[in-house]
């Protein structure tokens, strides 16, 4: 490409841009759609793989990235398509980051009928929550010490079976919401199982199949960590059946 062609295309791309600037939203609309290419292209050099769907979100990312870096360019700083790139692979990377961080989370066992409830994104783009976030998990993982309780462990053991998981987590219900049961609990750190056996008609043998996944559960009905809490299954006034969310 000659420099005469190329001052004129990078012409062309001022006067597009500057007509975006003053509220062209059809020049707008058309920018965007021909440097799709260029979004794809951006995109695939920061996650190592071509894209092939304009439908990952990868892909709107990238598209919102490249609006966003639409609206805060300035025409004399530089080379737009230089400052696109830098803004897609930035947001690109704040993505996978989180993604990363997400996957991480523990306790992917804690599931209803609607879907894992401890696996789904925290991260709001709120950095106060997650702060707060991490601070419940910190806590919990110190609760379940308490109870001689790793996040392996309690991963590696949790029930895979729906049926088990809500009847386990029946039983934590019953065992938070009950005084004398919470009492003993947190007082001999060990689930009480004559009392649960006694008032739910269930085996010693289920319970400690389930034993530290209930654990798992009691603790998060009983402390204040509102960003677990909200990720199980609610419950009726009786503690007996399960409600929708």
């Amino acid at each position: 490409m000659s420099k005469r062609t190329a001052s004129k295309g990078a012409q062309v791309l001022e006067r597009r841009i500057k007509s975006i600037k003053n509220g062209n939203n059809q020049e707008k609309e058309a920018f965007i759609r021909d440097y799709i290419p260029f979004i794809v292209k951006s995109v695939s050099k920061c996650i190592d793989a071509y894209l092939e769907s304009t439908e990952s979100d990868e892909f709107s990312i990238g598209l919102k990235a490249f609006d966003e870096a639409l609206q805060r360019y300035e025409i004399d700083k530089g080379n737009f398509i230089s400052y696109a790139d830098l803004v897609i692979s930035s947001r690109i990377k704040d993505y996978r980051k989180k993604e990363s961080r997400n996957r991480t989370l523990p306790l992917s066992s804690f599931d209803s009928e609607n879907g894992n409830l401890l696996e789904r994104e925290f991260s709001t783009g709120d950095f106060t929550s997650e702060i707060d976030i991490k601070e419940q998990l910190k806590e919990f993982k110190l609760k379940l010490g308490e109870f001689n309780i790793t996040l392996e462990q309690l991963l590696e053991e949790s029930p895979k079976h729906k049926d088990t998981r809500l009847k386990a987590l029946c039983i934590a219900k019953k065992v938070s919401s009950n005084a004398i049961l919470k009492n003993e609990f947190l007082s001999k750190k060990k689930l009480p199982f004559s009392h649960i056996r006694r008032e739910m008609q269930i085996s010693q043998k289920a319970i400690r199949r389930s034993n530290g996944f209930i654990i798992a559960a009691v603790l998060i009905f009983i402390n204040d960590w509102p960003d677990l809490k909200n990720q199980l299954p609610e419950f009726d006034k009786d503690g007996g059946e399960l409600i929708d969310k």
